[in-house]
């Protein structure tokens, strides 16, 4: 039903983080040749070509390259009371869970019962030829209390997603759960949730407003990678721990990283084209190669002497010569 592959994803992913670290040194997600480093390039701008050709045209309206669907012209505000959605109007239905149910009714996807969402039926090929097409049919999701966690690729490419309620049972939000869900424009994490996996919001273009919960303990790889609406975020003093890539490619201006967290992951804030200011609380015990490479803009960072480990390029290709870094510790910062 959808056409876009993890592969396919994190290449384009890749491309517009736009750094060597991602080609090379994070070459877990593609390879660090320079044949590959181009190909890269040439995708994404023959993607930025792409998006020039869809203008609008007074006279002829949209141009024959544009593919807006009805669903996007409805008014934002068609959200239903998921009291009003049951068994017996739901338009698609069916079992996600153990305990658990889904009803699609009028663009909006209600999930409720209790415990574990193992699968997401609406995204199936099957329910895909009877009309349900969830890139485009599936504007609101409210999961309802007693749900615990959601599944791998929950609404994965919900592009017209706009809304989303979690209950506060919520525990476990699952890899990859609002992956390239590009219209939704925040999100508020319940306070039981302890770990975002990875890439969980990943290539959300729109997405501008986080709320973590206190309790929370790990930001998974690639959970905020490319997020280029993401200008801020507050980092709760429980997390322990931000992995790789966890905001690569993301719009921070500037970001504080509380006294707990333990390990800042390999590229973990690399090529965010807008930060400037990084500051850091913790006495981490290790911040990882590449970890703020390709923040062109970035003009000063502080970093506690008790950090005895700074990875290889960590502040790489930073500031135009214009960085200043705060720092009396042992680690070799010239590496």
């Amino acid at each position: 039903m959808k056409n876009g592959s993890r592969f396919g994803k994190m290449v384009l992913t890749c491309a517009a983080v736009t750094l060597s670290c991602l080609l090379a040194a994070c070459g877990d997600q593609g390879s660090s040749s320079k044949e590959s480093e181009s190909r890269v390039r040439k995708s994404a701008q023959e993607d930025q070509e792409g998006q020039k050709n869809s203008t609008f045209d007074e006279d002829s309206n949209w141009e024959e390259n544009d593919i807006t669907s009805e669903n996007e012209l409805l008014v934002k505000d068609d959200r239903m009371n998921p009291d009003e959605i049951t068994a017996e109007n739901a338009e698609f239905q069916g079992e996600c869970g153990p305990n658990a149910h889904w009803y699609l009714k009028d663009y909006t996807l209600v999930i409720r019962g209790t415990g574990e969402v193992k699968k997401a039926p609406w995204n199936s090929s099957e329910l895909d030829d009877q009309g349900l097409d969830s890139t485009r049919m599936i504007h609101h999701l409210i999961v309802e209390e007693g749900i615990t966690s959601l599944c791998k690729d929950l609404m994965h490419q919900g592009w017209s997603l706009t809304s989303v309620e979690l209950p506060e049972s919520l525990t476990e939000i699952g890899e990859g759960a609002f992956w390239d869900c590009e219209k939704l424009p925040s999100i508020v994490i319940p306070y039981g949730v302890t770990e975002i996996k990875g890439m969980a919001f990943n290539s959300c273009d729109n997405l501008s407003e986080v709320i973590l919960p206190d309790g929370l303990n790990k930001i998974g790889p690639a959970v905020f990678v490319n997020c280029s609406s993401l200008k801020s975020i507050v980092i709760p003093e429980t997390v322990t721990e931000i992995s790789q890539q966890a905001f690569a490619g993301s719009a921070l201006k500037e970001i504080e990283i509380p006294e707990n967290v333990e390990k800042i992951g390999n590229c973990a804030f690399a090529g965010c084209p807008n930060l400037e200011t990084v500051i850091i609380r913790s006495e981490v015990a290790k911040l990882d190669k590449y970890a703020f490479s390709g923040c062109k803009k970035l003009k000063y960072v502080e970093i506690p002497s008790g950090v005895k480990e700074i990875g290889m390029g960590a502040f790489e290709n930073c500031g135009d010569g214009s960085l200043k870094i705060v720092y009396d510790g042992p680690a070799d910062l010239s590496k």
